[in-house]
């Protein structure tokens, strides 16, 4: 990541390579009748390539999340032998002067070719039919829906992910821990659909509040999974 020093916290058991910045990204996010009105404050420095320990370069699970387009669309091809997902939504993001957040169009070519899948939110995309656009290029685009669950395009067709019953407290980062998951799972059966079933019950427990204290666990995942 890049952040200002100081700004992040040591987490326990995970290791973090921090490029100094004059900023930490920073959001404010208001949710008003299930719609989220999102204002940027700072904005961290750019992440490229060089900025990528070679030791990380052969990890088995990758994440690529941008914030706010500071991730260089070539790290997407540092990991040949990877799971590699990339989370678009930080490439997604304009802000004007009083720095209120809204979609902006973007091309997607340098990065969704060299991915194993990308996922979106419904919401994110400027034009609804870059979509279908991204669908084209990426092995597999997964669409989440919020409560409605997701939609995951692969081989020219779309399937539907049945969401599951969740009380929710708190949306922020279901879409990165459904990505997240949905790596973790690909790498071990290799099954797009499968995994994304994995990836939808893993939201479904973040969003009640799971990812303010503890991680949703494998048996949580697998509970809600079988019941």
């Amino acid at each position: 990541t890049s952040a200002r020093p100081g700004d992040l916290e040591p987490m326990p058991g995970v290791a973090a390579h921090v490029i100094p910045s004059a900023a930490t990204t920073t959001f404010r996010n208001v949710y008003r009748d299930g719609r989220r009105i999102q204002t940027i404050e700072a904005v961290a420095g750019p992440i490229g390539p060089d900025d990528v320990p070679v030791e990380w370069r052969d990890a088995a699970h990758v994440l690529i999340c941008p914030l706010a387009g500071e991730v260089d669309p070539a790290v997407a091809r540092l990991f040949a032998g990877s799971v590699v997902v990339a989370a678009l939504q930080g490439w997604l993001r304009q802000w004007d002067d009083a720095g209120i957040v809204s979609p902006r169009p973007w091309d997607g070519r340098d990065v969704l070719p060299h991915v194993d899948a990308a996922v979106v939110s419904v919401e994110d995309p400027a034009d609804p039919a870059e979509i279908d656009r991204w669908a084209d290029m990426a092995p597999v685009l997964i669409v989440t829906l919020g409560d409605r669950g997701a939609r995951l395009h692969t081989r020219g067709e779309w399937h539907d992910i049945p969401p599951f019953p969740a009380r929710e407290t708190d949306p922020t980062g279901a879409g990165d821990v459904f990505a997240a998951a949905y790596a973790v799972r690909l790498r071990e059966t290799r099954d797009p659909i499968e995994s994304a079933r994995f990836a939808s019950a893993a939201a479904s427990l973040s969003v009640q509040g799971h990812t303010t204290s503890t991680i949703p666990t494998r048996a949580q995942i697998h509970r809600l999974l079988e019941g």
